[in-house]
């Protein structure tokens, strides 16, 4: 499984595009700066004016391009946060936001908190890639029988202990799950599969 951490990055347009940014629609020369940075905008994305003659956004599917005219010229921070680990510590932030304030996050540095959530995000998947041997594996044969029984047996290796005896057996005809026990500590594993049936 691939780990995306998400990413923030920034450049810049001629500050003559502020005309198109306020008049609220994405022209042809506004496209034409963007490919000319790289960042081709889709044709269902969207635009957005936050404050007119300074800040502007674009949606363009799981990207949002921040605007902003500062010091003469239009800086353009991408935001890519799609289906990432920082999308995810944002919503779960947004979520105890809510809970302990009983309001929503203000949009107010809602930049600022993005680049805070894709270092941490970042941080955490380089710390997985380096120390990947140090955590556990799992090694298992699975048989389908008739129907949609499946039972499998392995072990598994956990640095500090000996190695632990897995089996387990699915629980449902209607979804890719099975359930086991780990003879060490006496729980339960559930183990996500899928396409191990039809």
């Amino acid at each position: 499984m691939a780990l995306k951490p998400g990413t923030i990055h920034r450049f810049s347009i001629d500050a003559a595009h502020q005309s198109d940014l306020d008049g609220g629609a994405i022209t042809s020369g506004l496209r034409g700066a963007f490919a000319d940075a790289g960042n081709s905008l889709p044709g269902g994305a969207s635009l957005s004016i936050e404050t007119a003659g300074s800040q502007w956004t674009i949606e363009a599917g799981d990207v949002t391009y921040e605007i902003v005219r500062a010091e003469g010229q239009l800086t353009v921070y991408r935001q890519d946060m799609g289906d990432s680990m920082a999308a995810a510590i944002e919503e779960a932030f947004e979520r105890a936001w809510k809970e302990v304030h009983d309001s929503e996050l203000p949009t107010k540095g809602r930049r600022d908190r993005r680049i805070l959530f894709v270092g941490v995000a970042q941080g955490v998947v380089k710390y997985l890639k380096q120390h990947a041997a140090d955590g556990f594996d799992v090694a298992a044969d699975a048989v389908q029988k008739d129907g949609n029984e499946i039972t499998s047996s392995g072990r598994l290796d956990e640095p500090g202990y000996e190695h632990i005896d897995v089996t387990v057996t699915q629980d449902s005809g209607s979804a890719n799950r099975v359930v086991g026990e780990i003879d060490r500590v006496g729980g339960e594993i559930s183990i996500i599969t899928e396409g191990l049936y039809s």
